[in-house]
C-alpha cells in the first residue's frame, strides 16, 4: 500500500510541474483546479453523452462481476474507467484544437492525456504484479 501512495505522489508532483512548465513555455493561461468549461454546446453534449455511456457500462460491468462466481471480470471496471478518461481527454483536445487553435490549450490537454494514459497503464501493470 505504501508503494501505491509513493507512485501516486510521484505522478501528482510530475503532473503539477509538467503543467506549470508547459503553460509557461506555450504561454497558455492557467486553468482553475477542478473546473471544466466546455468549448461549446456540441462539446457539452458529447461530454455528457460519453459520461452517460461510461456510467451505463460501469453499471453493466458491476452486474457481470457480481453475477460471475470467479474474479475473472474484476478488471473490467478499471478498463472502462481508463477508456473513459482517455476518450474524455481526446474529446477535449479535439474540441480545443478545432475551435480555439490559436490558444494552444489543446497541446497541454493532449500531453496531460498521454501522461495520464501512461500512468494508468503503469498502475494497471503494478496491480497485476501485486495480485
Amino acid at each position: 500500500m505504501q508503494t501505491l501512495f509513493i507512485f501516486l505522489g510521484i505522478f501528482l508532483v510530475m503532473q503539477i510541474f509538467l503543467n506549470k512548465w508547459l503553460r509557461k513555455k506555450l504561454e497558455v493561461r492557467k486553468k482553475e483546479w477542478f473546473s471544466y468549461n466546455h468549448v461549446n454546446k456540441l462539446h457539452k453534449w458529447l461530454d455528457w453523452s460519453l459520461r452517460f455511456v461510461a456510467m451505463f457500462a460501469l453499471l453493466i460491468s458491476f452486474v457481470i462481476t457480481i453475477s460471475v462466481e470467479t474474479n475473472e471480470y474484476a478488471w473490467l471496471q478499471f478498463i472502462i474507467l481508463m477508456v473513459y478518461h482517455i476518450l474524455e481527454g481526446l474529446l477535449r483536445t479535439f474540441m480545443e484544437w478545432k475551435y480555439y487553435p490559436e490558444r494552444k490549450d489543446y497541446i497541454v490537454t493532449l500531453i496531460n492525456t498521454i501522461v495520464l494514459f501512461f500512468f494508468i497503464c503503469m498502475f494497471y501493470i503494478w496491480i497485476i504484479n501485486q495480485f
